[in-house]
């Protein structure tokens, strides 16, 4: 298999065309996919890797890990000029706005002077790139896609068998989530790990795929007092992201909650809010 470099320029493409569609899908869906244009597109082969780079203006770095799932296709541009398009799975990105997998500070000098998408990469860069990702990849979302393909595979014909499927599906979400709230409780910014929990919105017992037990918009990372009050039906939040606690608390538990029924909480997604309404009508005790 050969590596790619893909290249996104602010100053070529706007953030809002090239990137937001992108998280967007990804937000939703844990992955994203795109046609982009490969300046060697007759090396590209099935399940190739693929990088996406932030290049032009500081802050610069890969934000995007992916693989190419399909054949290359010829378009006519406005001009009438052939541009092959290769289609692209991006399986770990996040936002160039805010943070990068790898950052420009730390890439290997060979990575920072591509200045043509879609050429392939050397051996020996592909390798220090991987080398890097793995030491920057704290949430361990690189090794995401290979523990799903292990999930897959775990037999759940007995009960020993099923406790292995959940132990491993339950780490797999609670990365996720560490990395989709960047190692914060969602409510109140708390960012020591240990004192995190990832909180189901549907409950693993009650989703009816996979996909729903391990998606990141299943789910909340909060705080451990905040994920069992969660947990219980005795906090919400409600249409417009804001919490909100259940009248059943009693004003001594309120004031040691340390948290009032106005918090906004931010960067929730379609589905959020979908696994949201499920939990204010099955959960939530009003």
């Amino acid at each position: 298999m050969t590596a790619f470099m893909l290249l996104w320029n602010q100053n070529d493409t706007s953030y809002e065309e090239a990137v937001k569609p992108l998280l967007d899908a990804f937000r939703s869906y844990q992955k994203a996919g795109d046609s982009w244009r490969f300046r060697a597109f007759h090396q590209v082969r099935l399940g190739d890797t693929v990088f996406l780079r932030k290049s032009g203006d500081p802050p610069r770095g890969i934000f995007g890990i992916g693989a190419v799932t399909g054949t290359p296709q010829q378009i006519r541009t406005d001009n009438g000029k052939p541009r092959w398009l290769v289609p692209v799975e991006f399986q770990h990105l996040v936002d160039p706005k805010s943070a990068f997998i790898i950052p420009d500070d730390h890439l290997p000098q060979g990575a920072k002077v591509i200045r043509a998408a879609g050429m392939p990469l050397e051996d020996s860069l592909v390798s220090k790139l991987w080398e890097h990702i793995a030491h920057h990849d704290r949430y361990g979302a690189v090794e995401l896609a290979r523990e799903m393909t292990k999930l897959t595979k775990i037999p759940s014909s007995t009960e020993r068998e099923q406790l292995t499927r959940q132990r491993v599906g339950q780490d797999i979400f609670r990365r996720r989530l560490l990395h989709f709230w960047n190692g914060r409780c969602c409510v109140t910014g708390l960012d020591q790990e240990e004192l995190l929990r990832a909180s189901h919105i549907k409950a693993w017992a009650e989703c009816d795929t996979d996909d729903e037990r391990l998606a990141a918009d299943n789910g909340l990372l909060l705080a451990v007092h905040l994920d069992a009050a969660f947990d219980a039906g005795l906090m919400t939040i409600d249409q417009n992201g804001v919490v909100r606690l259940s009248p059943k608390l009693s004003s001594a538990a309120l004031a040691l909650l340390g948290i009032g029924n106005e918090r906004e909480v931010l960067n929730l997604t379609a589905r959020h809010h979908s696994y949201l309404q499920w939990h204010r009508e099955n959960r939530f005790r009003c």
